[in-house]
């Protein structure tokens, strides 16, 4: 398991504080939603950063079966990539390091890497969302068909413009702060309220509650709602949305 320190991260900042050789913990039994094929002719792997986790688990079956495969390991500077010595050893020859570099000047060209693959490649990415995003959108531009490309992003946008603002729960009667650095699905949960709720990164399509009022925009950061029911702002995906305002009813 790696768990990446984030400042705005509460989770990860409390796991990097208190964990240590022996910490018991209870966890709930693994799942997985980002599937290596069994099958696949060839496999493209890219990282991105900590997207690295599910992909090491790739890289190492891969390896195991002896089956055709290419690796792309990016990241701003070698220091801060995990498992770089491990998996660039375990990749040996068809294994890449990308930095981008500390001002992320020298991105990792998406298109020419898709360009370059042959047809039967099947490729994985796990990273930042734009990373993951650029992959899908080179993959359409050299009319790939959907599907070639499976993803899983790693981390929930955020922005600095964030601001703290207060949820009214209409059923209830309820107000509950939800802070700029929390998710409305962390406060409500905080606070004893029961949601549906899986991925934490709005894919699965669990959380998502009617907006019955907003004075502010609704920043719509989920990968599960329609462009047209994103446009009538009448639903949002608690786990990852917020407003840009100071109260929110749903």
């Amino acid at each position: 398991i790696a768990v990446q320190r984030e400042d705005r991260a509460q989770g990860s900042d409390f796991i990097h504080r208190t964990f240590t050789e022996g910490t018991r913990l209870q966890i709930s039994a693994p799942r997985n939603n980002f599937l290596l094929g069994r099958n696949d002719a060839r496999s493209l792997l890219i990282a991105g950063g900590i997207g690295i986790t599910p992909i090491h688990a790739m890289l190492t079956s891969l390896v195991r079966r002896n089956k055709d495969f290419a690796f792309v390991y990016s990241g701003r500077t070698a220091d801060q990539l995990a498992y770089r010595a491990e998996a660039m050893q375990l990749a040996g020859a068809r294994g890449r390091l990308h930095l981008s570099g500390a001002d992320g000047a020298n991105l990792l060209d998406l298109r020419a890497l898709l360009a370059a693959q042959s047809p039967e490649t099947t490729v994985y990415v796990c990273g930042p969302t734009g990373m993951v995003e650029a992959t899908h959108a080179a993959a359409v531009a050299l009319g790939w068909q959907p599907g070639r490309v499976r993803s899983e992003f790693f981390g929930v946008a955020s922005s600095q413009h964030d601001v703290a603002f207060d949820v009214h729960l209409a059923q209830s009667g309820r107000s509950i702060r939800v802070g700029r650095n929390s998710s409305i699905l962390e406060a409500l949960t905080a606070a004893g309220v029961e949601l549906l709720h899986d991925c934490r990164r709005g894919e699965c399509g669990l959380c998502p509650l009617t907006v019955l009022a907003a004075d502010g925009p609704i920043e719509h950061r989920d990968r599960y709602l329609s462009a047209e029911e994103r446009a009538a702002g009448n639903t949002l995906c608690v786990c990852v949305s917020r407003i840009q305002g100071q109260s929110l009813t749903l």
